[in-house]
């Protein structure tokens, strides 16, 4: 994948993953965040984060109209700590 598209998938598997918390443990987090993680103006190395059980991972699965085979698992994502 190029850069753009691994950055786009990325992308996508923090949201999905963001809404699959409740949003009490959402807005806890994000209360005590530090002001950049908490308005996403700033890409850094976050710890304490919420954690998804293994049950609950995203899997991103790719519409294959671009670069990957359609199916193609391209991002897992689940907040580990």
């Amino acid at each position: 994948m190029s850069t753009g598209k691994a950055v786009a998938q990325v992308g996508h598997a923090a949201q999905l993953a963001l809404e699959r918390l409740d949003r009490a443990t959402v807005a806890a987090w994000l209360a005590g965040a530090e002001p950049d993680v908490a308005t996403g103006l700033a890409v850094a190395v976050v710890r304490g984060a919420p954690v998804l059980p293994p049950s609950r991972r995203v899997d991103v699965r790719d519409a294959g109209y671009t670069e990957v085979a359609p199916g193609t698992v391209t991002v897992s994502a689940g907040f580990e700590g």
